[in-house]
């Protein structure tokens, strides 16, 4: 029973963080205007995701469930491999395509070539 709880207890956790991150990404697209209400960020035919979009497309959350950015910044400031960015004016943006291919070149120059993402449940 108890093992039981426990996964119930993983899927409402997870399932909160990403109703959480489509309030957050709404509420940022009215106040920004860049994206269409009911598109997701990284969805087909959005090319520019703003930097907290990009957190909440990679499933970047804090403690609280809101999407974190500090590791993002850390990959735009990187000298070896950053993360592909583009700045409009001093805003950052990137492109989904370009980041998913970041990510699979990443995981190899790291070295093990194998997917490092796990299950969970």
């Amino acid at each position: 029973m108890g093992d039981i709880v426990a996964r119930i207890s993983q899927v409402i956790d997870r399932t909160k963080h990403e109703v959480l991150a489509l309030i957050l990404t709404e509420q940022q697209t009215k106040t920004e205007g860049e994206t269409k209400p009911n598109e997701q960020p990284g969805a087909v035919g959005q090319e520019w995701m703003t930097i907290t979009e990009l957190a909440v497309y990679l499933r970047l959350f804090n403690k609280d469930g809101e999407p974190t950015t500090a590791g993002i910044k850390s990959w735009v400031r990187r000298e070896s491999n950053p993360i592909p960015h583009y700045y409009c004016g001093d805003l950052l943006r990137f492109k989904p395509r370009e980041v998913d291919e970041w990510m699979r070149q990443e995981s190899l120059r790291r070295g093990s070539g194998r997917k490092r993402l796990k299950a969970v449940g």
